[in-house]
């Protein structure tokens, strides 16, 4: 998948590099895939999760996972 206008709004583009274009392609497949993992939990069980992440997200503190490994942990937590 290419998210072409996303990774152009990443902070570490730079433009006709395609050293930071394949960078920045592999951080934004993460993130995706990260956004998509917490997306697709159970949302009875850890829909409080998702709720604290977007408003603080709204709020400027952005906690949104950058990767599956980190939204695994985010589950795990939210059980105990």
């Amino acid at each position: 998948m290419l998210l072409t206008k996303y990774i152009k709004g990443m902070s570490d583009y730079i433009d006709k590099d395609p050293a930071s274009f394949e960078k920045c392609y592999k951080e934004a497949n993460a993130r995706l895939f990260a956004f998509l993992y917490l997306e697709n939990c159970d949302q009875v069980k850890y829909g409080s999760i998702m709720l604290n992440l977007v408003q603080q997200k709204s709020l400027g503190n952005d906690q949104y996972s950058k990767t599956i490994a980190l939204g695994k942990l985010l589950k795990k937590v939210g059980t105990t």
